[in-house]
Order: C-alpha cells, then structure tokens, then sequence
C-alpha cells in the first residue's frame, strides 16, 4: 500500500499538468474551426505563404506593430506541410507542440531555484484560460506563447548565470540568453519594454542596495554585469535591426504615439486590470456581462479568488523584499519593474491599454507566485498541500467559466 502511494505521490505532478494540457488541448480541437477567429486564420494562411515562397519573411504582407520572426507560424508552417489539405489538425498539433515549448520553457525557468516538483504543478500555470486574454493570446490564440518562451527561457538562463558554478555552463547560458535576447528584440519593442529595459534599472538597483547594505561588497563582473549586459545590449541590437532595416524593408506600422499628461487614475486602473488577467471574469475591452447567479457566474467566484491569492503574492513579496534570498529578490523586482514600466509607458504614451499589453508579465508573475507559495509556512500538517488544492481548484474553474463563456457567446466574428 505504502508503495503505490509513494508512487501516486511521485507521478501526481504529471498528472495534474496532463490533465490541464489536455483540457486545453480538448477545447483547441472541438474549437478548431467554429472558434478561430480572422486574425487565427492569417495566421495560418501566413504560414502557407510562408511554404509557397520558401521564405521565413513574407513580402506581400501588411504587417501591423511587429516582425513574425520567431513565431508559432513557423510551426503552423512545419505541420501545414504535414497536413497540407488539413488546415484545422494542422492547427491543433502545432498547438500541441507550442503548449509543450510553453511548459518546457516554464520548467527551464523555475526549475533553478525550485524543486522539479513545484515548477510542473505550476507549469500549468501558463497555459490554462483562466481569463479571456490568456484564452485568446495564449491558450487558443497562441500569439503570445513565444513572447512567454522568449521571456522564460531569457530569465532562465539568467538566473543560471548569476549563480553560475562553471566557466564551461556560463559560456553556454551567455550564447543562450544573447540568442533569445537578439530574437526578442527582433520581434520588435514589446519585450523591450516589458523586460529588457525594467532588468537593465534593476542592474541598477541591485548593485546601489549591494553598496549600501553590505561594507566588504565588491562587484563581480561575471555575477552583476555580464547577465545583465548580454541580455540587454542584444535586445537592443534585435531592436534596432527591427527598427532601422525590418521596418524600412517589410509594410510595418509603428505606434502613433505620443506623450499625456500622467494620470495616476489610469494608472491604478491598469494595475487592476493586471490583477484581474489571473481570473476575473469581465473585462473593459470584451463587454459581456456575466450573470453571478449563473454557472459560469458562480465558476467564476473562484476566479476571483485566484484574484487575490496573487494580489496576497504581489504584496507579501514586496513588503518582504530586503528579506529574501537574492535570487528571489530579483524576481521580485523583476516581476514589479516589468508591471510597473508597461502600466507607466501606456499611462504615458496614450495607448488605450487593456490586458493583453500587460500578459508578458504573466510568466514573471506565475514565478513569482509559485516561490511565495513556497516560503509560506505552514502549522498543520497538511496546510500546504491544502491550500495548494485549493489553488488548483480555483485556476480550473476560472478556466473553465473562460471556455464556457467562449463557447456561449464567441467574442469575435469568425
């Protein structure tokens, strides 16, 4: 008895995240042709121009604020070749393999301060719909699955070098990160803004606070410098080739942007509408009211619950940052740098914001989630396991309401 329980313990974390892919991927397939809406569609004939012409760029294509360069079009492409006749599989299992890059990247990232245990419960973090952008942008729409992978795998790899332990695995993660850095850059200013620019202010940071709480500090190059100058001088460089070649060569429009007065309103605003990307179920851009009474209504309580379980994470972290271990201290400050500079640059710029200019944070949010969880302590015995169910159980019915809310009312036009 001991052993299969042992067992059951040693599998449960699979089974979960498989139960959580293959819901996804559940309603990918019985969406596959009802539920895509124009934009999905493109996507695909995109990735078919992209076969006939034998090119990674198409030039007959009007693009919009970015470069598709490191895309899921490119494995619509793989799998259209596959399914040349078959346009909806192909979809579905070029789904199925972004979904799998997406948990891997996540477990990459987390998987260096966390036990492999935790990174795949909470994997399933990043591709579950608990809210109708992570729905439309990721778990069904896939736009954004690369920028979670190219976010992911950049602050993997960065955590590895500053707590490298050999020279060899350094050089590894410096051309790792300085690749996905220069890709993201390429993609144009999204990532920029949203991670390049809040790490380079946290370098800053970070060696201020090192100087004035620690007397024998001395800067190691290799520690405080390099991961941050690998990652950040790339970007820059992909965002410069994007703006200056890509932008000039290819039919691109930029963003009409120019500065407003700041309004701290606004401001407050768009940090709620961050916090509701983690469950709550009405949103200013999708205007379809909800009735509580109603199953969707009542699935959705738990959505809201999921609210605040990370608005709890949000603010322990902060108010508990000159505490933590360094690791968990620049995740931290990541995490809010990243929140913090989109919410600022819109309040600024005068974009009309909604939540999905702010679902590249997600992934930093999840991590940071997931080592608050971990750092809680507990006086029963079972608590954490408790009050781990009891997460699990909010983020599926949050997501579930999403789905059902989806299939009741399509909130774009196919």
């Amino acid at each position: 008895m001991k052993k299969h329980i042992n067992l059951v313990k040693k599998y449960l974390p699979w089974l979960v995240l498989s139960f959580a892919f293959f819901t996804v991927m559940a309603f990918n397939y019985l969406n596959s042709l009802s539920g895509i809406d124009s934009d999905m569609a493109a996507e695909l004939i995109y990735s078919n121009m992209m076969l006939e012409e034998r090119n990674i760029i198409v030039n007959d294509w009007f693009w919009s604020t970015g470069i598709k360069f490191f895309d899921p079009t490119l494995i619509y492409a793989i799998f259209l070749l596959i399914f040349p006749t078959n346009w909806s599989i192909a979809r579905v299992c070029s789904i199925f393999v972004i979904l799998l890059l997406v948990i891997a990247s996540y477990i990459y990232m987390a998987k260096v301060i966390s036990p492999l245990k935790t990174c795949i419960y909470f994997s399933s973090l990043v591709i579950l719909p608990y809210h109708y952008w992570m729905l439309q942008n990721v778990s069904f729409g896939c736009y954004y699955t690369f920028y979670f992978i190219s976010t992911m795998i950049c602050v993997g790899t960065f955590l590895r070098m500053i707590s490298y332990k050999s020279t060899k695995q350094y050089v590894l993660h410096a051309i790792i990160l300085s690749t996905f850095s220069l890709m993201a850059g390429i993609q144009g200013q999204r990532l920029v803004l949203t991670l390049f620019i809040p790490l380079g202010i946290m370098c800053v940071i970070e060696i201020a606070y090192q100087f004035h709480t620690t007397e024998s500090y001395k800067i190691n190059i290799k520690r405080d410098i390099l991961p941050y100058a690998f990652a950040i001088i790339n970007a820059g460089i992909g965002f410069i080739i994007n703006n200056n070649y890509l932008s000039v060569k290819y039919n691109i429009k930029q963003y009409d942007i120019s500065w407003q007065p700041f309004d701290i309103s606004k401001t407050i605003n768009m940090l709620g509408v961050f916090f509701s990307t983690f469950g709550y179920i009405v949103d200013d851009f999708f205007e379809i009211p909800v009735n509580v009474l109603s199953p969707i209504g009542i699935l959705a309580c738990f959505g809201l619950l999921f609210c605040f379980f990370m608005f709890f994470a949000f603010t322990k972290s902060i108010i508990s940052i000159k505490k933590l271990q360094r690791e968990d201290r620049l995740i931290t400050m990541l995490t809010f740098l990243s929140v913090f500079f989109t919410i600022v640059a819109i309040t600024l710029m005068g974009v009309s914001g909604n939540g999905s200019h702010l679902l590249t944070s997600v992934p930093l949010a999840i991590l940071l989630f997931q080592r608050t969880f971990e750092r809680l302590k507990f006086r029963h015995k079972y608590g954490r396991t408790i009050v781990g169910v009891v997460i699990g159980i909010c983020v599926l019915c949050a997501s579930f309401a999403t789905m059902q809310q989806f299939e009741a009312v399509p909130r774009r036009a196919p």
